[in-house]
């Protein structure tokens, strides 16, 4: 387990003095230890509703100052709020990953409205863990995929 900022940041050190100079170096910051790192619309339960996507990329493009639909931003978007995307978040942040290693992702409730739509939005958070092996005050616990 990694206590600290600065052994995090000697273990990454490490790390790209044994990796060729061409290579880019990524981490995932999560919580628990999976087999295999799957996107959120590649998951055996994952449920894709094309009419629903429709909405949702429609939605972004009104809010959005980007001119013109762009399916790759509005996913990347949207994948911030929940929606699956085929995305999986990477960085080549080492602190990042570490900060969502050591914070759960929450669903709260109750739910909001969005728009004159009459659709529901659960609001979501990021709670800090403080029990177990996640972090505690200033210690970080990274447990990055690498």
């Amino acid at each position: 387990m990694v206590k600290s900022e600065a052994e995090l940041k000697g273990i990454v050190d490490e790390l790209k003095r044994v990796i060729p100079e061409t290579s880019i170096l990524l981490f995932r910051g999560q919580i628990e230890k999976y087999k295999d790192i799957r996107s959120g619309k590649a998951r055996p339960n994952a449920l894709n509703v094309p009419e629903v996507e429709n909405g949702w990329n429609t939605i972004v493009n009104r809010i959005s100052t980007r001119s013109g639909n762009n399916f790759k931003y509005n996913h990347a978007v949207l994948q911030h709020y929940g929606f699956p995307t085929y995305y999986i978040d990477l960085t080549s942040n080492p602190i990042i990953a570490a900060w969502f290693a050591s914070n759960t992702f929450t669903q709260l409730r109750p739910t909001t409205w969005i728009g004159n739509s009459l659709r529901l939005q659960d609001k979501v958070t990021y709670k800090t863990e403080v029990n177990g092996v996640g972090a505690k005050n200033d210690e970080v616990d990274p447990r990055l995929t690498i």
